[in-house]
Formats: structure tokens, sequence, C-alpha cells
């Protein structure tokens, strides 16, 4: 059962358009209307279908199979394998310690873009091949050898997306607004309803589905908000 609308009032954060918010351009409006957004009302009621757990940045021996992982390491080898549509392009990754193997289907645009010597830091699920960590079509970017370690062991929205329009971009624009809508979210019940019912308060819910600190936290947001929808469908069989 989905979630209650927000109250269809004219508050002026609700109520911006969705490609007034930085970064929607043509292309990513266009993709959210078709998922029925249109405001940043709507945006908060996009509701993620599931969260992962992404992890800090850390050396590669110590990258594990569950959730989401960041490391990085010096490229030691790359490779362009297939041909006719069929390419795959491969990195090797070295911090002194262990290695760790990249691979990217039809991505021969990678080649001369990744070579030896870089240092990447990368980011993706991770497999064991060969008892050698694997991850792959991560996300990659070249760093210098000095820059601090990033991220933060967090669980992290995944939304229904597509290729113009990643969940990962779904999450950054929700975090970059929720907060300034927040406040026009009102509580529907009185504190001691809330209290005899132990509800987390609405706009608290509105935050922690979107963006929970952990999956209990993400279970009491939707539990409360699953409970607006059933107190409006008594109200409206009692009318």
């Amino acid at each position: 059962m989905p979630p209650p609308k927000i109250d269809d009032n004219d508050a002026p954060a609700l109520g911006r358009a969705i490609d007034s918010l930085d970064g929607v351009g043509t292309t990513r409006a266009k993709e959210f209307r078709a998922r029925g957004v249109h405001t940043l009302r709507d945006l908060l009621e996009y509701f993620p279908r599931d969260y992962q757990k992404e992890n800090a940045e850390c050396p590669i021996g110590e990258l594990s199979t569950v959730g989401i992982q960041i490391s990085r390491g010096e490229v030691v080898a790359v490779d362009l394998a297939g041909g006719r549509g069929r390419t795959r392009f491969e990195a090797t990754l070295a911090d002194g310690n262990a290695r760790l193997a990249l691979c990217w289907f039809n991505a021969s645009w990678l080649k001369g873009k990744i070579v030896p010597g870089q240092i990447l830091r990368v980011q993706g699920a991770v497999k064991i091949r060969g008892n050698i960590p694997q991850m792959v079509q991560p996300t990659w970017q070249v760093i210098d050898p000095a820059a601090e370690p990033v991220g933060e062991d967090r669980l992290r929205a995944v939304y229904a997306a597509g290729a113009k329009l990643p969940s990962k971009f779904i999450e950054e624009l929700i975090g970059d607004h929720i907060e300034s809508a927040l406040p026009e979210i009102e509580e529907w019940f009185a504190p001691t309803q809330l209290l005899r019912r132990n509800l987390m308060g609405r706009a608290e819910a509105y935050k922690s589905i979107h963006r929970p600190t952990n999956r209990r936290e993400a279970l009491r947001a939707r539990r409360r908000l699953v409970y607006d929808e059933l107190m409006l469908l008594q109200l409206g069989l009692g009318l």
C-alpha cells in the first residue's frame, strides 16, 4: 500500500516545479514527469524501492562482498577485449598489499582514459573471482595519491531509475532539497496519539524514509506513512 500524498497546498518549497531544481535539465525533467514527478512535493513522494549499505573507503585487502565498497589503487594493467559491439575493458588496481580487478562492458572509450600509473578511486559492488576481488561497472575517478579517504558507513536509498535518471542522482537531489521542504509538511495527529501508537512525526517519517540511518528507522518511517493512508481510508469509509 503506498504512503499518502503530502497536503496539496501552495507551499512555496513543495510547489516548486521539478525542472526548477538545480541539476534537473530538460532530459531529466522529462524522465521525472514520465514517472509522475512534476514538483518537489512529488519528488518527496517518490519513495525508495530498497536500501543498500555503503561503506567508507578502505584498502583493497579489506573490501567486503556486502554492500557498496570504495577503494583506491594504482592502475598496473589494462586490456580491451572482444569486438563487434561486445567489448570489455579491464583494469587492475594495486595498493601495495592486494589487487582489485575492474571490468566495464561496451566501454571501449575507456581505452586511453584509464592508463597504467594513474591512481583511481573506484566504487561499486564487489565479487570474488579466482580469489581476487572484482568490481563490474564501477564508478571511478583519477585522484591525487595524497587525497584523503572519502565516504562513511551508511544506508543508501535505492530508487526506481534508468540510464538517463540514475538512482544516485535522485538520492542526491532529494538530499539537497528535503530540509527546505520538511517545515511545510503538516502533522496530522496530536503528540499523545503519536506516543500511544508509537509513531514518529510525519515530517520525520518523510525524512527517514529517504535518508534512514538504518533499516529499522526506514521501517518505522514506512509504518507511519502507511498508518496515515489507513486513517484516510477509514475516514473515507466513515464519510
